[in-house]
């Protein structure tokens, strides 16, 4: 730990990206001495206990986009794999700040690493599409704001201006994390009340070529084709 420290206080280049590295490779390192050693089980419960910390959950993120090496990486990273889609299956509103950390601190991240794994990219695209479908609008007289609705509770600090950045990070990836969220967002659209993302699209400078259903709502008047 103090050589760690040291090193971080004299990265002068980089220090953020520098340390997230160090950190990445010495739980790597940590995690195949017990993957060799048949407690992958202390892997698991680490998952478990540590996932809300910001510095951790970017580690599990790294090490999912590192190149295969050995057959103890292989090993970690399926066990990474599961306990994430996991978790994020079950949505938990005890956890925003493991939501937080995906959606605004590592999203570049988390669209590299749906790149690379379809189970994750189809569970966190459902997560964008509740984000989305979560937001209200509020009218004034020039325009329409939109923010998330007062019994939203995974998300509570994630904005729409947050919503759109995740999705235009998705739109920018040439591999399955984009292609997967242009069908969603073509998908989302021929639902009810769907003008967010008519809106979503429209910030991401994406022409509006699918049908948007017009619902009986107030956001009516914003619905777009």
């Amino acid at each position: 730990k103090n050589i760690i420290e040291e090193l971080n206080a004299n990265c002068l280049v980089q220090k953020d990206v520098y340390m997230s590295t160090v950190d990445c490779e010495l739980l790597r390192s940590a995690w195949r001495k017990y993957v060799q050693r048949g407690q992958t089980f202390i892997i698991s419960n680490c998952i478990q206990t540590a996932h809300t910390d910001s510095k951790f959950l970017e580690s599990l993120l790294r090490l999912l986009v590192k190149e295969d090496f050995t057959e103890e990486d292989n090993i970690i990273k399926k066990m990474i794999k599961e306990s994430l889609v996991l978790k994020m299956s079950a949505m938990s509103e005890r956890d925003p700040a493991f939501w937080y950390t995906l959606v605004v601190d590592n999203k570049s991240l988390i669209v590299a690493v749906c790149d690379l794994n379809p189970e994750i990219c189809s569970v966190f695209l459902k997560f964008i599409s509740y984000i989305g479908n979560s937001m209200v609008a509020e009218f004034t007289e020039t325009n329409c704001i939109w923010r998330l609705g007062e019994n939203t509770k995974l998300i509570a600090d994630v904005t729409f201006d947050d919503l759109v950045s995740l999705v235009r990070c998705f739109l920018e990836s040439k591999g399955l994390a984009g292609k997967r969220m242009r069908q969603t967002l073509q998908d989302l659209k021929s639902q009810p009340d769907c003008s967010v993302w008519v809106e979503v699209e429209r910030q991401c400078g994406l022409p509006v070529l699918a049908k948007c259903f017009i619902a009986s709502s107030s956001t009516d008047k914003f619905i777009s084709t």
